[in-house]
């Protein structure tokens, strides 16, 4: 049996083939970054992110690659905060009256994500809290009709990011908001007893390696940051949802680093983050 990082090498190898990741520069040198620029409803769309990181997991001898895909992260975060008319956070440009705190939050988690993979310091501040806290009241707030197995796995996925980040007071209000996981139930179950026991630590404490916590916390993070376990589509993603396993995060990528900083904070009591977040990889990818 392939282990998981024998899985990335794997992965990143058929990616890197034809129509692959190499193609995709050759596009974008032939025909320019910004040739959709003007029709983009977001200023921020995670692919390209995603791929830097997916190469570094698989591939991180591939470093030219994955900083030209982080690059182009870059350049068009920097582009989009140079015209603040498009992009206002409450106007009707990018963000629009529907999910625009969604969208603020992915913009400041792929700012700071990205500015991080490229080698700056990892730095949280207040902006990020209030993003992320916006992100999930909105989730919680969504109608019945919206309120899908994406929408529960977003909300699960916001409890955790702020566990990761070090504010297990708020991952614990975003967990036992008033709704219910019947698509993700696996998923939510495991996230509320990690993040109360978590929670129930005594303060600068690190959890012992032969605890039953680490197993709990293992048996769903080692499906997760494998690269295509969990990848459902059709009616294998919908048999999932309906026995309550679904797992559907915005960002798959950034999951498996939150979980692997996460379980750098709290299990190997390591709380800053490395510029450039090789160790927060090797955890996903190892």
């Amino acid at each position: 049996m392939s282990t998981i990082n024998e899985e990335w090498k794997a992965q990143l190898t058929r990616r890197m083939g034809p129509q692959g990741l190499f193609d995709v520069v050759k596009r974008v040198e032939r025909e320019g970054l910004f040739l959709d620029w003007s029709r983009s409803r977001e200023p921020f769309m995670s692919f390209d992110l995603n791929c830097g990181i997916d190469i570094l997991c698989g591939a991180p001898e591939q470093t030219e690659l994955a900083n030209t895909y982080l690059g182009w992260v870059r350049q068009k975060i920097e582009r989009a905060k140079t015209e603040p008319q498009r992009w206002e956070r409450d106007g009707l440009g990018g963000w629009g009256n529907e999910w625009k705190a969604r969208r603020w939050f992915n913009f400041q988690r792929g700012d700071l994500f990205s500015r991080c993979l490229l080698g700056e310091a990892f730095v949280l501040e207040p902006c990020h809290f209030e993003a992320l806290q916006g992100c999930a009241e909105e989730v919680a707030a969504l109608k019945n009709s919206f309120w899908d197995e994406m929408s529960q796995s977003a909300l699960i996925e916001c409890a955790l990011t702020a566990a990761a980040w070090g504010r297990l007071d708020m991952a614990q209000s975003i967990i036992k908001m008033r709704r219910s996981f019947k698509w993700t139930q696996r998923y939510a179950e495991w996230a509320r007893s990690l993040i109360d026991q978590l929670a129930a630590l005594p303060t600068g404490q690190t959890v012992a390696p032969d605890s039953a916590l680490v197993a709990h916390f293992d048996s769903l993070f080692d499906e997760i940051r494998h690269p295509t376990l969990l990848l459902r589509t059709g009616e294998v993603a919908r048999e999932a949802a309906r026995r309550g396993e679904d797992i559907s995060p915005t960002s798959w990528p950034l999951l498996r680093l939150n979980l692997a900083m996460l379980k750098q904070r709290y299990f190997l009591g390591k709380p800053e983050v490395a510029p450039g977040m090789r160790d927060l990889v090797a955890l996903v990818s190892a």
